[in-house]
């Protein structure tokens, strides 16, 4: 079951995400909260050393433990066995995009529609400036590229192997229950920024971010042992594609 050069793929493709991700992602931080300059270079190299080695570990948990359940990259694995994946690609690509636009434009009406308003104006401000200041580049890189190797490929493959070796069998329900906890791991991920602006996130922000990335995770997870990894890539970093115009004209307006 071991594949040295899906495992190498599946690194290099982290680190080429976090390499271009992180330092944007430190450089908006920087910016938003006035931390002095110097420690810009230092953050930068802790946070990609730090992400590459969750990284490591995810890979080698979906190689052993994730394809053993069934889950698989199907696009990764045709490339780390020297094929080219047109055939693969083109199974996936419509309905991994159309499946990611529904939920993108779902999940976009459910924020402005229902918790957005909630939530103190300065706070949700605060948190929008700091995605835009990120960049569409660091969005999709590390949250359509890096999180899904690591919630989906890494801590999905690994629930999914326990929940067959519990229960003598991959079933729906298994997959639907590790798809759960892994979407439930990645909405939690997420709570950390609000403390990274300096502030303590209230019970509205909380509840807005569980509920959002808990569904989108559900999604992305469906797109994942249905169609392979690539696919819940395309689906995540397409909902940040089409949430960026909307982030725009709201902080404009």
């Amino acid at each position: 079951m071991w594949s040295t050069p899906l495992f190498l793929l599946l690194v290099t493709t982290s680190l080429i995400a976090l390499w271009i991700g992180i330092p944007r992602q430190v450089r908006a931080l920087v910016r938003l909260r006035g931390i002095p300059a110097d420690r810009l270079r230092i953050s930068i190299v802790v946070g990609v050393i730090q992400n590459l080695i969750f990284a490591i570990i995810a890979a080698i948990l979906g190689i052993l433990f994730g394809r053993r359940a069934g889950l698989h990259a199907p696009v990764f694995e045709a490339i780390a066995n020297g094929d080219l994946p047109w055939m693969t690609l083109g199974n996936l690509i419509i309905p991994a995009a159309l499946i990611g636009a529904v939920a993108a434009f779902s999940l976009i009406t459910l924020y402005y529609g229902v918790f957005r308003p909630q939530i103190d104006r300065d706070i949700v401000l605060l948190t929008e400036r700091l995605r835009l200041e990120m960049g569409i580049s660091t969005r999709v890189l590390i949250g359509g590229v890096y999180e899904e190797i690591l919630y989906r490929w890494g801590l999905m493959g690994l629930f999914a192997w326990i929940g067959a070796i519990l229960t003598g069998t991959t079933s729906t329900a298994v997959l639907w229950i590790s798809n759960l906890i892994a979407a439930f791991l990645f909405s939690l991920a997420h709570l950390p920024g609000a403390t990274a602006l300096g502030f303590s996130p209230p019970r509205e922000l909380v509840s807005m971010s569980l509920a959002i990335n808990i569904l989108g995770g559900l999604v992305f997870g469906w797109l994942f042992w249905r169609y392979g990894l690539f696919a819940s890539m395309v689906a995540h970093a397409l909902f940040h594609i089409i949430f960026l115009p909307f982030e725009r004209y709201v902080i404009d307006r």
